[in-house]
Formats: C-alpha cells, structure tokens, sequence
C-alpha cells in the first residue's frame, strides 16, 4: 500500500532511533559507474560493455530492452554470449572496480546511520568498499553459505544471491540463477537461519526498483515467519511458492498486514531524513560523552585472532561498543582504508594497541630502516596526531590509550625503550595503563580480568 513521504520519513525518524530496527536492502540498480565523466547505472553499463566489445551483434531497440528490464535483460545478455557471458560479466566488474560506486545519496545515508546489517542483491563487494566503517561480507550460496550467527556486534553486508567474486561459483546473473536461488531459500536444508534468526520482527527498508514482489511472494516470507503451519511439511523455511496461487487482491492484503509501505519517491524521502539526522546531530560538541565508540582497537595483523577475543570480551562482558577493523593486513588497493581508521579514532573515546612481539618489530624496522611510517606505525602515528589535536590532550594526565601486552611480559622493556628513544609515541604507552593479557591461561590474565573495563564506558 502506498503511504506519503510525510508518513514514511516520520516512521524511518522513529525507526533510527534504534539503528539495528532498520534493514537497507539494497538493489543492484543502487549502484552506477563513473565513467568518462558519465555516470550510469551498473547493469545499463555492462550492457555497454558487451555491447562494445561486440558491435553490431545487437539492435538499439535489443540494448533499450535490456537496460530497461533488470533481470529478464541479463537473461537476454546471457542467451546471447552463452558461455562467454559469466567470465565477461566478472570481468566487466573487476576492470571497473574503482569507478562503481554507491549512489551518493543511499551512500551517504548509510554512512550515518551505520545498520549493523545491510542486505544487498549484489554478488560484489561494493558496498564494503565505499562505506567509511568496516563491514564484515557474508555470502548466501547455494550449499556453501556462511551461517555464521548474526547478533549485530560486528557490521554485516549480507549478500543475499551469491558470490560473484569467485570464479565458477553459484551467483544470481539472470532470470534463470534468480529462480534457483528464490527456490533454494524455501528448502528449510538450505535456508540461511543466521539471517532468519536476526531479520525477524525489524524493518525492512527497501531501496531500489529491481526488486518486484516476488521478494515477499517467494523469498520474504518463508525466511521470517515462525507459524510452521503455513508450510506443507509442516517446517519452517520449507513449502515451496506458497502465495504463487494468490491473486493480486489477496497479494495486497498480505502486504497489507506485514505492514508494508512503498513510496514512489524513496530516494527523496533518504535525502530527507538523512538531512533529519545529520541537523540532529549539528549541535553535538567534541565531548567526549557524544563519541560513539568506547574503546578503538589496533593491532597487528599477525594478532588478529588474540585481538578479535579481546574485542569479544570486552563486548560480552562489559558491553562496551568497540571499534575494530578485520581487513588489517588485506587492505585493497585503492580503497578508503585509511579514511575509516582515521573516522574510526575520532568518533572513538580511548585507543586499545595489542602489544605483542610483532606489534613492536613493526616500529623497530622503520626506525632501523628509516622507513616510511606504514600499517600499524601510520595508524599509531595517527592516533598521536589525532589525540594532540584534540581537548583531551590538553591534561598530559588523562588517560585516552589503554594498551595491552599480550604473552611476553619482556615487551614492556622493549616498548619503554622505544618510547624513551621516541620511536612510538610515549603518551599513548604510559606504564601505569599497561594491562597484562595471556593467551595459554586465562588465570594469568589477571591484571586485565580483574580490571575495571567498565569505567570506560559512557554512563
């Protein structure tokens, strides 16, 4: 049914208060290319491209046909080049990477609100490399997906049709992949329940055109409702196509009462909302109450592990909101990496560096080498430049660094020196806020364990 924008902006307002309420799922016609100072949406560019490489093999009237029809036009792209079609089509994707972005608007929107899930059609990471925070890419493929619980601690884009990264795998290109999926996401053997389990009873925020009703006829349904007895086999998740005999009015009124509401303008009502959110926030100061991370976590990429069960405690049992960021040592070339570390420092109130062996040889080898600072010393050398500049630093007593020293108690000699030669900075390893952490033992962890994380959090 359809609502105004007036109706629709207030609800979404309402909704963000609790930003893990709402659910982007983004359409693949949410993306264009830039491109030769043009920008065109994602799917009309392959198009192009086939056709470039291709003159005279289709019609105007053919290119029109499958620019405008979404999948039923990749079909025809795919009857056309048969086998070619699939490694032209990820080829097409990997030579443009750097030039598909994210339209500004829904980019923007989602840099904001930050959803602790993002559903996307896309079977490319795109969305994770345009975002500043770092998002965690699940996959939904047929007998290979990744179900891995879903509870919102770590961001999450969900591709919901498969893994279009990899060569030779199941990934949604047209009609006839779209069809397979939709009927694999009904078999309660292969029905994500990660997903499942989290999307029940939130809101849905659909943004894009490509996706028509077949999203609640034979997909949406069949993954959020718990009443087994709408299936014939009497299992959740499994029972085949069951609104497909409904005719529309009986359609409408199931929309109806999932409280569905669709608006012609959705991207308008994005534009003003996020205009909504980002004039609320106007008036909050460089306070350090109004930052929205409790602690920032940085580390080698060799210590991901122990840095990942540090994170992981400190969310569980302290319920501090931590900063930490999975891609170290796999950043892409060309991507915004270093931009979401530095807006990761400063919408965070303390930096946590995990200090092992590795952590230090890091400053050791530039410092001997006299290289340029990169990884982690860039990151660390940041932090400082960030921490001076701002009005917690104006008391050299306050604690903003909290580091931990993991195993090797012999790294806090190794690190006081390289502070008094100052080849780390001293004011973010002060001794006093030094914390033991011992991976063999959790009974040796004891000046971590036993410490007051909670005191970190804001009240």
């Amino acid at each position: 049914m359809n609502y105004t924008k007036e109706e629709v902006i207030s609800e979404l307002a309402n909704g963000l208060k609790n930003s893990s309420y709402i659910i982007p799922l983004i359409s693949d016609d949410m993306f264009i290319v830039e491109h030769e100072d043009k920008k065109t949406p994602l799917l009309s560019f392959i198009v192009d491209c086939f056709a470039e490489d291709n003159p005279n093999s289709t019609t105007e009237d053919e290119l029109r046909i499958m620019k405008e029809s979404g999948y039923y036009g990749l079909t025809l792209l795919s009857q056309k080049y048969s086998e070619r079609y699939i490694p032209r089509y990820q080829g097409y994707i990997q030579k443009n990477r750097n030039n598909i972005k994210l339209k500004p608007t829904i980019k923007e929107f989602l840099n904001i609100v930050k959803p602790p899930l993002i559903i996307t059609t896309s079977a490319f990471e795109i969305i994770e490399k345009e975002l500043d925070e770092h998002y965690k890419s699940m996959w939904y493929t047929i007998e290979k997906s990744d179900n891995t619980p879903i509870d919102g601690s770590t961001p999450v884009v969900y591709h919901l049709f498969g893994n279009g990264e990899e060569v030779a795998t199941d990934w949604v290109s047209n009609e006839k992949s779209l069809l397979k999926f939709l009927h694999f996401l009904h078999d309660s053997k292969y029905n994500p329940e990660n997903l499942a389990n989290y999307i029940n009873k939130k809101c849905l925020l659909i943004l894009g055109g490509l996706i028509p009703n077949w999203i609640f006829r034979f997909m949406w349904y069949p993954l959020i409702s718990e009443d087994a007895s709408r299936y014939p086999t009497g299992e959740r998740g499994a029972g085949g196509y069951w609104l497909s005999s409904y005719d529309d009015d009986n359609f409408d009124n199931f929309l109806n009462q999932i409280c569905f509401a669709s608006v012609p303008e959705m991207e308008d009502v994005i534009s003003e909302v996020t205009a909504l959110i980002k004039k609320g926030r106007a008036s909050v100061t460089d306070d350090n109450s109004q930052k929205p991370y409790d602690i920032f976590i940085s580390y080698a990429s060799h210590d991901e592990k122990t840095a990942i069960n540090i994170k992981n405690y400190l969310q569980e049992k302290h319920n501090l909101r931590v900063w930490f960021d999975n891609s170290t040592g796999r950043v892409k070339e060309g991507g915004n990496y270093w931009t979401r570390i530095e807006n990761g420092l400063k919408t965070s109130r303390y930096i946590m560096p995990i200090v092992t062996t590795q952590f230090l040889q890091r400053f050791l080898m530039c410092s001997t080498l006299g290289k340029e600072p990169e990884g982690l010393v860039k990151e660390i050398n940041m932090a400082k430049e960030w921490f001076d500049n701002s009005e917690r630093a104006q008391n050299r007593d306050n604690v903003y660094s909290l580091p931990i020293i993991i195993n090797d108690e012999t790294n806090i000699q190794t690190l006081n020196e390289l502070a008094q030669k100052e080849i780390i900075p001293s004011e973010l390893f002060k001794d006093i806020q030094c914390y033991f952490y011992f991976n063999d033992s959790d009974n040796s962890s004891e000046t971590f364990r036993n410490h007051d994380w909670g005191q970190y959090k804001v009240k």
